[in-house]
């Protein structure tokens, strides 16, 4: 399975490309639809806008954009992964390159040939960037100086709207916004890079009320119009606007390139400071732990030499399994999953092992195992290994990889427990073992998690203290769960986060220790501190 940060090759990009235009029939009707995205340059443009824009655009969100009206056919569920695998790795990588070499970003642009002189064709890749922009359009502060100046050359090229198509202008200046369309995507992911930084963590998108316009009552009740009132109160943000006007007075600039320099300055020294609702980290610390987590050795390192990694839960499960499938494999039944004999006798093993040794492993199913789906705590050890490319199906059969093979005759335990982990982080959906919503940021803020591990589990810390932590850092997830007649959006925030970022990921893998602390109906209270290994399996700098 390929690296989730991977750049796609130019054999991945083709067949993206012919895969975007060919979902749609021949005989379709075209007239009054939107056709969404219709090839890499302009989905290129799309992902570009949600990575760089003022909110968090979830998948749920944006893919919708992507095939219009026209959502593909799909041929089966291996066409459908390997789409999304295509999609998030390009996401992932345009993601990467403009947080940590932005001069290394590049857009897609087609390239044709008339005469035999090269053209560079913009106008795919500017129609989904925009398309990317009007997603959340109201939060992008369009009618701003700042957002005219960056969006400029974008929108000359963009739809019916298009300035060169509009007005009458020479070869050379329709090259010069040709031209300042890469350094503008890259200064404008760095503007909002920025914005969120000042404003706080980054928000995720979702208008669940009508849009306020400019000229509209204000809201707060001041009878005043929106743009005269609360639209025109500065933020956090504003700052970084006023040190830009207050150095141009002092000393005007001389261009653009000087103004966005300025900025970037001046971004980076926010990006650096340390935030209390961060812990001590740094807006840039943070986005190395969400967005690059195993490729930012100057903040986060791992290690692989450790020896009571086989008494995880996770490798207390993974290293039977192996043993079971063996050099000669395990038959999967019809529907791909381990034998039910298996599955049986391993669910009688690990009882033993809870009896024995006081819970030891955590069966989330007492009753009947009708299939491995029943033995939740070898289900998701069986995908992760898949996932991290340690077995594999083949011939109806599971079988290890050779990567694996090697690792257990080596018994590089603590390499197998690594691959393992960064399948289980940045592979594996969360969600899939529970019933909250999807949350990315309960996910993606793991080594953030481990972290506040890390810094303050030396004693004992009841649950709480981690949610608390956890939703000062990222209010916003709060907007991703509903409320209810019996639960709260803030209780139900606290309870994903805890099963999911404590339970069933720091406790699983061995980094953090429970210990009951009260009972009460159908709520259990626990105390959290780390585990011996947390500190030497991560470290952070």
């Amino acid at each position: 399975m390929n690296d989730m940060f991977e750049l796609l090759d130019e054999d991945e990009l083709g067949w993206l490309d012919d895969f975007l235009l060919l979902r749609i029939d021949e005989d379709a009707e075209l007239e009054g639809k939107d056709e969404g995205v219709l090839d890499v340059s302009e989905l290129d443009g799309l992902m570009t806008a949600v990575v760089s824009g003022p909110v968090m655009i979830q998948p749920s969100q944006w893919i919708p954009q992507v095939w219009g009206d026209f959502p593909p056919s799909w041929y089966g569920e291996k066409e459908f992964q390997e789409v999304m695998s295509l999609f998030m790795r390009h996401m992932n990588s345009i993601a990467g390159l403009l947080m940590e070499q932005p001069e290394a970003f590049e857009p897609i642009f087609h390239e044709r040939i008339v005469g035999g002189k090269t053209y560079t064709i913009v106008d795919e890749w500017c129609e989904g960037y925009m398309r990317g922009v009007k997603m959340a359009e109201e939060l992008w502060e369009q009618d701003s100086i700042e957002m005219q100046i960056l969006l400029a050359p974008i929108k000359a090229f963009q739809g019916e709207q298009a300035l060169i198509t509009n007005e009458k202008l020479s070869e050379q200046e329709i090259q010069n916004l040709r031209q300042a369309i890469t350094p503008n995507a890259r200064d404008i992911h760095a503007f909002w890079l920025a914005r969120r930084a000042a404003d706080g963590p980054m928000a995720t998108f979702r208008r669940d009320e009508p849009k306020i316009g400019r000229n509209d009552p204000c809201p707060c009740g001041s009878g005043k119009k929106y743009k005269k009132c609360c639209l025109a109160k500065p933020g956090p943000a504003q700052a970084i606007i006023d040190e830009i006007t207050e150095a141009a007075e002092e000393q005007p600039f001389s261009s653009l390139e000087e103004i966005n320099a300025f900025a970037r300055q001046r971004m980076n020294q926010r990006n650096q400071r340390v935030l209390d609702e961060f812990c001590g980290l740094s807006p840039e610390q943070m986005a190395q732990l969400l967005y690059s987590p195993f490729e930012s050795p100057e903040t986060v390192c791992f290690a692989t030499d450790i020896a009571s990694i086989r008494d995880t839960e996770i490798m207390r499960v993974f290293i039977p399994l192996m043993e079971a499938i063996g050099e000669s494999g395990l038959k999967s039944t019809a529907k791909g999953n381990l034998p039910l004999k298996f599955c049986k006798a391993m669910a009688e093993q690990l009882r033993q092992a809870d009896d024995e040794e006081g819970g030891g492993i955590r069966l989330l199913r007492i009753g009947g195992i009708r299939s491995e789906v029943d033995l939740e705590v070898l289900h998701c050890p069986r995908l992760v290994a898949q996932l991290a490319g340690l077995i594999r199906k083949y011939r109806g059969k599971f079988v290890p990889t050779r990567k694996c093979q090697k690792m257990l005759v080596s018994e590089a335990y603590g390499n197998i427990y690594l691959e393992l982990f960064k399948a289980y982080t940045t592979k594996f959906n969360w969600g899939y073992r529970d019933g909250y919503p999807e949350a990315g940021i309960v996910q993606h803020s793991f080594l953030y998690t481990l972290f506040l591990l890390t810094s303050f589990g030396n004693t004992q810390q009841p649950q709480q203290f981690y949610e608390d932590k956890f939703l000062a850092a990222f209010p916003m997830a709060l907007d991703m769960f509903g409320e209810s007649s019996y639960c709260t959006a803030e209780d139900e925030a606290r309870r994903c986060y805890f099963l999911r970022s404590i339970d069933r990921f720091a406790v699983f893998f061995g980094l953090a220790e429970l210990n009951l602390k009260s009972r009460k109906l159908y709520r259990e209270k626990y105390l959290v501190r780390k585990s011996a290994l947390l500190d030497r399996f991560v470290s952070f700098k």
